[in-house]
């Protein structure tokens, strides 16, 4: 239940927001199944446009981008050139792997 909240709270966060004019929000997801959660809750509950980045040029939107992190980390490059008012990343706990020797997934070929 706790998640729920947590999702809840970030969204009210990203409507305010929004609403003061912050329009460039990325949302950072470990996984597809997360990410299709945030796109059902926003669709059905908010009025706030967004897209799912999944193409280079995916990042160039003006409303919420949701990206997993597994699509990011290698285009952080073209992620990089936008001046995001809001980043999120869902389950930040995640990110803490990436300092591990034995991963591959936050490591640059």
């Amino acid at each position: 239940m706790k998640h729920v909240w947590e999702k809840a709270i970030a969204m009210f966060i990203i409507s305010q927001s929004w609403y003061e004019g912050e329009n460039n929000i990325l949302i950072a997801i470990p996984n597809p199944d997360l990410l299709v959660q945030w796109a059902e809750m926003i669709s059905e509950k908010y009025s706030i446009p967004f897209c799912i980045a999944f193409e280079n040029d995916s990042f160039v939107y003006d409303g919420i981008v949701l990206t997993i992190y597994e699509y990011l980390t290698p285009n952080i490059e073209n992620a990089d050139k936008i001046k995001w008012d809001i980043i999120i990343f869902e389950e930040a706990n995640s990110l803490s792997s990436v300092y591990q020797d034995e991963n591959t997934f936050g490591c640059n070929p």
